[in-house]
């Protein structure tokens, strides 16, 4: 079976800092590479050819056409797609997907809401969430939602439980089957930190990360959107963010060289099996070292990530309860960083009734033996990039030769920008001209 999925590269592509810069392929957050991977690693059974759609924004009918003549099936794993700022996107596979003759399966979606959310509060994106449900429900027997705030929110939209949809969780936390190892927290002077974060962190958030990074001399931080790698690769340009975010090369963890951003889930996966604790605002950078075996504390800050942090159980400290007197010293005596264990047996034997509900031919299929060996074995023995470290912890020669490509790089890119714009401006006064002499 052919099966497209919805992802900018397969867990075996090994693309370099330079290359990322260039087209990066993990829709913006890396964060992204993480469930992908799990679907990949799920479906890779004999007789299933997988395929990255590489995030396509052609909804054409000749791209339709396309699909149905070269494939047997489109998986659509996707994370908070119900948004305001995605509601295009949501139309465009709507209408894609109409058009498709073959299966077409989500296998994760959820909102992005307030902390909370109050479901009596209509929405801008009501009618596209709407109409994409309805569109993949013609397609495929059922969804899978990443949390309960999601599911309730598909039922003020008339959708029923157990029949439209149902909660899966994030497949990222299957990666590896139905048990989690997580590591005994030992913390000493020593210990190996990762920390992460978003651009929205609080002002106490910040004050937390900082204090952790005074007190550990072997932390790093993980960032995990795009614009994030040029300060970390060439020294800038910088970004927007708030104040004590790492957005600026002369931040304390850009100037100490504790700054990581991950390129492909393998290094960031091997980086992680060496964590003592993980802790941050980032879902899956969490995630990522729940999976492999490091404690983690997830500062939740919204729907999307407090939907799946009560369905995991994972670790989590509500971000508003984050005051001066939080340490991590506190946290750690008030949160059961082993909590993720007691439910992931139940919530995989639920992810696997729901692959069975969908047909498909998957790793944990009683006759699979459960071990992706070919996967598994393809990536060990793969070369992949290591994470991108700091510019500041290189050589002059090295610095030199960061900065020459994405300057040249930056200013290309601004170039054919510009002369894009120029066309457009030409296009339309053309137009006007024509419309004039009407």
């Amino acid at each position: 079976m052919k099966i497209l999925i919805r992802s900018g590269m397969t867990p075996f592509d090994n693309p370099t800092a330079r290359e990322t810069i260039i087209h990066e392929k993990f829709g913006s957050n890396v964060g992204n590479l993480i469930y992908q991977y799990s679907i990949y690693r799920h479906l890779s059974v004999e007789g299933n050819i997988l395929i990255p759609d590489e995030y396509s924004l052609d909804f054409s009918d000749k791209r339709a056409d396309f699909i149905n003549m070269n494939f047997d099936l489109y998986i659509i794993p996707l994370a908070d797609a119900f948004r305001s700022d995605f509601r295009h996107h949501l139309r465009a596979y709507t209408k894609l997907i109409k058009k498709l003759k073959i299966p077409v399966h989500v296998i994760g979606v959820g909102i992005r809401m307030e902390y909370d959310p109050d479901f009596s509060v209509a929405r801008d994106y009501e009618d596209d969430t709407k109409n994409f449900v309805k569109a993949v429900l013609e397609k495929s027997p059922i969804i899978g939602l990443r949390g309960e705030f999601t599911a309730e929110y598909l039922k003020t939209l008339g959708f029923i439980p157990e029949k439209d949809f149902t909660v899966i969780g994030c497949p990222s936390m299957y990666t590896y089957g139905d048990q989690l190892n997580i590591r005994d927290v030992n913390l000493n002077e020593d210990s190996h930190i990762s920390l992460n974060g978003s651009q929205q962190m609080s002002e106490n958030v910040i004050k937390l990360m900082m204090t952790i990074s005074n007190g550990f001399k072997n932390y790093n931080f993980v960032p995990q959107l795009w614009p994030e790698i040029f300060p970390i690769y060439a020294g800038g340009p910088s970004f927007k963010s708030v104040e004590g975010y790492p957005s600026s090369v002369k931040h304390k963890f850009h100037e100490e060289g504790k700054i990581k951003f991950p390129l492909n889930a393998k290094s960031w996966f091997d980086y992680m099996k060496n964590v003592d604790l993980s802790i941050g605002t980032r879902l899956h950078g969490n995630i990522t070292g729940t999976i492999n075996g490091a404690p983690t504390i997830t500062i939740v800050s919204d729907a999307r990530v407090q939907e799946l942090a009560l369905f995991h159980n994972l670790p989590s400290i509500a971000n508003k309860d984050i005051d001066e007197n939080v340490t991590l010293n506190s946290l750690l005596e008030t949160i059961d960083v082993k909590s993720a264990e007691k439910v992931q047996t139940r919530n995989f034997e639920h992810y696997v009734d729901f692959l069975n509900k969908l047909g498909l031919n998957h790793l944990y299929k009683s006759e699979n033996s459960g071990s992706a060996s070919s996967f598994d074995s393809t990536i060990q023995n793969g070369r992949f990039e290591e994470m991108v470290r700091p510019i500041t912890s290189n050589g002059d020669y090295e610095k030199i030769d960061r900065i020459d490509f994405t300057t040249n790089w930056y200013k290309n890119k601004k170039e054919n920008e510009t002369n894009i714009l120029k066309r457009r401006i030409k296009e339309l006064e053309q137009k006007l001209r024509v419309a004039k002499t009407k």
